[in-house]
C-alpha cells in the first residue's frame, strides 16, 4: 500500500512539473509576443504550500485581455485550449 501511495504521489509531483513547464514557456511565448497574461491557477497557487505536492495540479489558467484571445489562440498548439 506504502509503494502504491509513493508511486501516486511521484505521479503527481512530475505532473506538475510537466504542466508547469508547459505552461511556463506558453507564458515566455506570449509575453514575447506582446500579449500579457496572468497566471491564477496551477503553480502560482501551489507555490504558496510549505509542500508543493500538497496540491497537485492538472491545469494552469492563463488569462488574456478579451481583444488578445485570437493571437494567444495562435500559441496553443494543435489540440488548442482546454
Amino acid at each position: 500500500m506504502l509503494r502504491q501511495l509513493d508511486c501516486a504521489a511521484f505521479y503527481l509531483a512530475v505532473r506538475s512539473r510537466v504542466i508547469a513547464a508547459v505552461g511556463a514557456e506558453l507564458n515566455c511565448r506570449l509575453r514575447n509576443a506582446g500579449i500579457p497574461d496572468v497566471v491564477a491557477e496551477g503553480p502560482s497557487i501551489a507555490r504558496h504550500y510549505s509542500l508543493r505536492y500538497e496540491t497537485p495540479f492538472a491545469n494552469i489558467d492563463l488569462n488574456v485581455r478579451p481583444a488578445d484571445v485570437p493571437a494567444a489562440l495562435s500559441f496553443c498548439g494543435p489540440q488548442g485550449p482546454s
